[in-house]
């Protein structure tokens, strides 16, 4: 062992000298490959750190041997490092090598924006710093994304490195970066160091239960994060447990994103009993999750009592007829919520009329109200009248407090859209969306092209045969494919390209392409004075 390495070991505290991480996210044994035995306090790690206090020994007073004296000494002043008298060590990467290769007052100066610590770490764990990440810490830029940069749990251990004393960034985007459970307890154990980030993103990370545990510890410790998104991390029941912890401690989270997670009946209960007790959270998005039966229940009777919450998304849950009753009674109590998302939730006809009769005259906080993709609509094949319960949920969103009813995926009848249009011009703040027109009835045939073209044609003033003829210039009476599509492009006809195909496949002369068939424009005219006088 070299003279500098020897001096370091020997004055190192016991504490120190272990192999064991000291903090959630250290460094695995993977990251520490190459370190040499552990046992016996040796730090050297190859062409690492280890190799520099190896090789200050060769060059009078190498590195190695300035850190032993300064470790040695026992004066804080003399060596600026994050272990304290406990043996703790500060950085959340948690690896001796990040932590011993700081920075010295009289070499270097200290970079606060946490680029130079971001430097270090990686070449420590053999990883590509990202040179976006690099240029926002340089320029002190408030809001970091590093969405879809495939960091994993070593990048995630760098990040963290250089964001636990960066005090710029309030805004952290890290989602699909492939972090893990490991890589979510090294970016939670920052945010114990880290008192400026309000906004945190890890959405589709997979970081599963386990991930789930860290955040929940995170939060007890940090009071700044305040909007936080986890979306698509692969939570099940298990999860939901710390997750229902934070809604009901957390004293600082008002938005809170768990869409997109596999949350099934229980997990409903649990996050129902926490929203009862909830006295910050402001937004709540569950959707895209299987939360049915008690669990919507559970969910209902928490928004009951709920006096904070402001903005909940329960879409694409499958809460059915049982889940909506339930609503309907929690939201004739509730005197907070403005926004509500249920759509796609299999409610039948009968939860428009609940909510048309038992919520609209009554909710004077609601202002945004979404019910698509349900099968709250009967078939009415040939109505020509505002009919259903969907109709009911119209009218009465005409006299309610909303500002928009979205019933996306619902195709009106004419008399319905003629119905919105009114409610919108009495209303100017009121916004309905719906699917278009055309209701539920049995589709109606599309109208040939030869009749459109002749319609056109009369609506216009047009006569088609002089048009052909003005193209025909070898007076054949046939209009090469080209030509024929040049004469409808001139007159403007509402043709689409299949309904043009059409024409030329009937009264083509070959079975060729557009561009190189031949089309009998007599023949076309005479079927054209044929349609027009059997209107």
């Amino acid at each position: 062992m070299a003279d500098g390495e020897a001096g370091l070991t020997e004055d190192l505290p016991l504490e120190s000298q272990t192999s064991e991480p000291l903090l959630e996210g250290a460094l695995s044994g993977d990251d520490l490959e190459g370190a040499g035995e552990e046992d016996n306090g040796d730090l050297s790690c190859g062409s690492g750190f280890g190799s520099e206090l190896a090789a200050g020994t060769s060059t009078g007073r190498g590195e190695g041997e300035h850190l032993a004296d300064n470790l040695s000494d026992g004066s804080d002043g003399a060596w600026d490092t994050d272990i304290d008298t406990e043996g703790q060590y500060a950085s959340p990467c948690n690896d001796r090598r990040c932590n011993l290769y700081g920075y010295d007052d009289e070499k270097e100066e200290y970079d606060a924006t946490g680029g130079a610590a971001y430097r270090k770490c990686c070449e420590i764990l053999g990883i590509i710093p990202v040179s976006h990440l690099l240029r926002d810490l340089q320029n002190n830029v408030t809001s970091v994304s590093l969405r879809h940069h495939g960091l994993g749990p070593k990048g995630a251990k760098a990040v963290s490195a250089a964001l636990a004393s960066n005090t710029c960034v309030t805004h952290l985007d890290l989602s699909d970066c492939g972090l893990g459970t490991e890589g979510a307890v090294a970016i939670t154990t920052m945010f114990k160091e880290n008192c400026y980030i309000t906004h945190l993103d890890l959405s589709d990370n997979q970081i599963e239960a386990a991930g789930a545990l860290a955040v929940a510890g995170m939060l007890e410790s940090n009071n700044t994060l305040t909007h936080l998104s986890l979306r698509g991390s692969d939570f099940n029941d298990k999860a939901a447990e710390p997750i229902s912890e934070v809604i009901k401690t957390s004293y600082q989270i008002s938005y809170l994103d768990l869409s997109h997670n596999q949350f099934g009946e229980a997990a409903g209960v649990l996050l129902g009993e926490a929203l009862s007790e909830s006295e910050v959270l402001q937004t709540l998005n569950l959707s895209w999750n299987n939360i049915r039966r008690k669990g919507a229940v559970a969910l209902a009777n928490g928004l009951k009592v709920n006096q904070m919450l402001k903005v909940l998304n329960l879409s694409h849950n499958g809460l059915g007829d049982e889940g909506a009753t339930a609503l309907v009674e929690a939201l004739k109590i509730n005197t907070t919520l403005s926004e509500l998302d249920i759509s796609a939730n299999r409610f039948l006809q009968a939860t428009a009329s609940l909510f048309a009769t038992k919520v609209l005259p009554v909710c004077e906080t609601l202002k945004v109200l979404r019910m698509g993709k349900n099968s709250m609509q009967k078939v009415y094949p040939e109505s020509t009248q505002p009919v259903g319960d969907v109709a009911s949920l119209l009218e009465a969103a005409s006299s309610s407090s909303l500002t928009l009813l979205d019933l996306s995926g619902y195709t009106f009848t004419l008399a319905m859209a003629d119905k919105v249009i009114e409610m919108e011009e009495k209303r100017p703040d009121l916004t309905v969306i719906y699917g278009g027109t055309g209701g539920y009835s049995k589709t109606k045939p599309l109208t040939p092209p030869l009749e459109k073209l002749v319609k056109y044609a009369e609506e216009h003033s047009l006569v088609l045969e002089d048009l052909f003829r003005s193209f025909d210039k070898e007076e054949t009476g046939q209009l090469s494919g080209e030509m024929f599509k040049s004469s409808l492009k001139h007159i403007q006809a509402p043709l689409l390209g299949f309904e043009r195909q059409k024409l030329i496949k009937e009264f083509g002369k070959t079975e060729a392409t557009e561009e190189t068939s031949t089309i009998d424009y007599m023949a076309l005219v005479q079927a054209a004075t044929s349609t027009r006088d059997t209107q």
